[in-house]
């Protein structure tokens, strides 16, 4: 967990530095230090396909299939409760919510279980559609980074995956729509 937790810190403070002085209009493409890698690259095999159909217990306890329902585009973002970068973009993911209203679905995937969960949005609200014990999904997915959020057009495919920096969040969702 110490190990999580240092690449998250590192993570952060490094995604805060390249990506400080990008605008909205470089999104599509964004940038990193020569002689840097691109922590995100190895998820470049999932864009342009569909979003694997899975089963997740939601917060009430209830099994559900996470297939993406046709019609609406989906944001998805993978977090866990004690991710420090994931609680700072909580606020920032929540306005975007409130924004875009019905026109997207919301969703947030966690390995952490669903008490841990409850507890938690006691006292820092997401408002989300929440998934827990997802531990399967996310390391079929590969995820070890957090946050990171991937963006399904209103078929269920990937179109795009970003790391937790909600400032590009709109323009990703405005081009789903």
């Amino acid at each position: 967990m110490k190990t999580i937790m240092i690449k998250i810190a590192a993570l952060t403070l490094a995604m805060s530095l390249i990506f400080a002085g990008q605008s909205f209009s470089q999104t599509d493409k964004l940038t990193f230090p020569k002689g840097t890698d691109n922590p995100f690259a190895k998820y470049n095999k999932f864009l342009n396909t569909k979003f694997p159909s899975y089963e997740l217990q939601g917060l009430d306890g209830q099994k559900r299939d996470l297939s993406i329902a046709a019609g609406k585009p989906v944001v998805i973002n993978f977090w866990f409760t004690r991710c420090p970068p994931c609680v700072e973009e909580m606020p920032a993911l929540n306005e975007l919510k409130a924004k875009y209203g019905d026109k997207v679905d919301f969703v947030a995937v966690t390995f952490d279980d669903r008490q841990k969960v409850n507890s938690f949005l006691t006292k820092h609200p997401f408002t989300f559609d929440h998934y827990t014990d997802s531990k399967k999904l996310i390391d079929k997915l590969d995820i070890d980074t957090f946050p990171v959020s991937f963006f399904l057009d209103k078929s269920g495919t990937i179109k795009k995956i970003l790391p937790g920096i909600p400032l590009f969040y709109g323009a990703a969702i405005d081009k789903l729509l």
